[in-house]
């Protein structure tokens, strides 16, 4: 900061004194008896203006890092809330197109916009500030002159920025439902065209663009309306000064009387744009105010054990036993219970099914487990140690999940699988063979540097599935949950998946969360949620021999 204000007034002091040393040249030489050739004048001249030419480059660069490093400093921040924040009280409730906005159009004016904004800014005010200084030692007459048209300025200025800065405001705000309704549309453009709302959401679309634009439209209304008035000022500032000089008929010479004029057409016109940049500078600074808001959002690891010791994932979990003890959840304070009092034991290395009706409580067990949210009441055990005692990190590190729709990314597909980078190619080949892809990869020519498309689109589902097992499998984790894990794919798929599944984790505590019935029958044990309760637990053999049971009412008409 200090080598910026440094910067500064050595740029301006340096301006005057050329400006200062280009009257005095020309003075000089119209006297026959000059002490000093042009050479000199100009050498001296020129040296000047290299000076000011570094000292204004160095100035722009430390300007420019500062407020590019402020702008690093507040992404990464924004990044690493918004990565942290609960699901269920945040991404549930929160608007994507909000979050696009922030990431998109906020960042882009703190990149951008808002430095040079800035730098224009305090440019102008040091050269509205020297240009007063000389115009004042020219005559303190000129320099009284230009209090009350300044103070009218800023008068002018802050009026105009009070409706500016909500406009602008008001501006971002109405951005939102535009990129809100186009992530909505671009992910349900299927449905929208096979029932024909193509109509429809051109309408909402139009709506949506026309609100924003209006606030668009008064923002620059405004800013005309504010460049009318200053120019009327600046206007008088000159004639005043102007009338001033033929008034006094030249008695502060023709030196004085020249750089007078001179920096009065500067004046005016550097303090019309610093009101400009003031409020350009103070609606772009909105964005910062957005971002800094995201900046507040609640984050897991706050309501987590900090104070907890880190867990050796060699020793725990060793079992894989899991308890489920009363345990009730909801998943924000003002809505109903999903989990109402579920207790259940688990031993390690036993494969449970769960199933239920929609709404039964089947995933919201699973994410209990992974604490996705915070459970009300009763516990969860893992071997003996409550999960609430565990480092969300920890915890969520000796868990391994299947999802229901296989999430890969764009990149080497040795990245997809061992996205740390803790495993050799040796245990990454070993796996794919355990998944029946080793063939596969081998038949694609890059071996584990074959580069998947975004979201794996130049694979088959059921081989993406198999990649999101085999990056299970590698995890040598105790406790392995399948959410559904063969809803999207064929029979003979689904087969091959059950088979590898029941391979590759036969000695590992399996909770399989089913769509297809038939999936689960294999199972130790059946937990039939229902009402968020356990209401069946046990063999599935004996839940089936249970006229009554409601596994059996789910299984027979599948088997019908």
């Amino acid at each position: 900061v200090a080598i910026i204000v440094l910067g500064y007034s050595i740029s301006q002091g340096l301006l005057v004194v050329v400006n200062w040393w280009q009257a005095y040249w020309a003075s000089n030489m119209r006297e026959p008896n000059s002490s000093h050739s042009s050479t000199w004048f100009g050498l001296w001249y020129f040296g000047f203006i290299a000076f000011g030419a570094i000292a204004t480059v160095c100035r722009s660069i430390a300007v420019m890092l500062l407020l590019l490093r402020s702008s690093k400093n507040l992404h990464d921040e924004l990044f690493r809330r918004v990565l942290a924040a609960p699901v269920n009280s945040y991404f549930d409730v929160t608007p994507v197109g909000r979050i696009l906005n922030r990431f998109s159009n906020d960042l882009d004016q703190m990149d951008s916009l808002l430095p040079q904004q800035w730098q224009n800014f305090v440019q102008n005010i040091s050269l509205s500030v020297g240009g007063f200084i000389v115009c004042a030692l020219a005559s303190y007459w000129i320099g009284l002159s230009y209090i009350p048209v300044v103070a009218a300025l800023v008068v002018t200025g802050f009026y105009f920025k009070k409706t500016s800065r909500e406009v602008k405001r008001l501006e971002g705000i109405s951005r939102s439902p535009v990129y809100n309704l186009l992530g909505e549309t671009l992910n349900g453009v299927q449905t929208i065209r096979a029932f024909g709302m193509q109509a429809t959401f051109e309408e909402l679309n139009a709506r949506a663009v026309d609100e924003n634009a209006s606030f668009f439209f008064i923002y620059w209304a405004a800013g005309r309306w504010l460049a009318v008035r200053l120019d009327t000022l600046s206007v008088v500032v000159i004639f005043v000064v102007s009338l001033y000089l033929v008034a006094t008929k030249g008695q502060l010479g023709t030196l004085l009387s020249g750089i007078s004029l001179v920096y009065a057409l500067m004046l005016t016109s550097m303090v019309q744009s610093s009101v400009r940049d003031v409020d350009r500078t103070d609606n772009a600074m909105t964005s910062v105010e957005r971002v800094l808001h995201f900046c507040e959002i609640p984050q897991e690891e706050e309501k987590d054990s900090l104070d907890s010791p880190p867990i050796n994932s060699d020793l725990w979990p060793s079992q894989g036993a899991i308890t489920f003890a009363n345990l009730h959840l909801k998943y924000r304070p003002e809505l109903p219970l999903v989990l109402r009092g579920v207790n259940m034991t688990i031993a390690g290395g036993e494969k449970v099914g769960i199933c239920g009706r929609t709404g039964a409580g089947k995933s919201s067990l699973m994410i209990a487990l992974f604490r996705i949210c915070e459970f009300d009441s009763g516990t969860i055990t893992i071997d003996g140690v409550d999960i609430q005692d565990i480092r969300l990190h920890d915890l969520r590190r000796s868990l391994a999940i299947i999802p229901q729709d296989p999430v890969l990314f764009s990149g080497p597909l040795r990245d997809n699988l061992d996205p740390f980078g803790e495993y050799a190619d040796s245990d990454i080949w070993t796996v794919l063979k355990q998944v029946h892809l080793a063939d596969a990869v081998a038949s694609w020519g890059s071996g584990l540097l074959f580069v998947l498309a975004e979201k794996g689109d130049n694979l088959s589902v059921g081989q993406r599935q198999l990649l999101c097992i085999g990056r299970a499998l590698l995890k040598k984790s105790k406790i392995v949950v399948l959410d559904e894990a063969t809803a999207n794919v064929d029979t003979t798929t689904d087969s091959l998946i059950q088979a590898t599944i029941r391979e590759t984790f036969a000695h590992k505590t399996v909770l399989i969360i089913a769509h297809r019935i038939h999936t689960i029958l294999h199972c130790n044990k059946i937990a039939v949620m229902s009402a968020g309760r356990v209401a069946e637990f046990g063999p599935p053999a004996e839940l089936l021999a249970q006229p009554t049971s409601i596994f059996a009412s789910l299984i027979t008409p599948k088997l019908k």
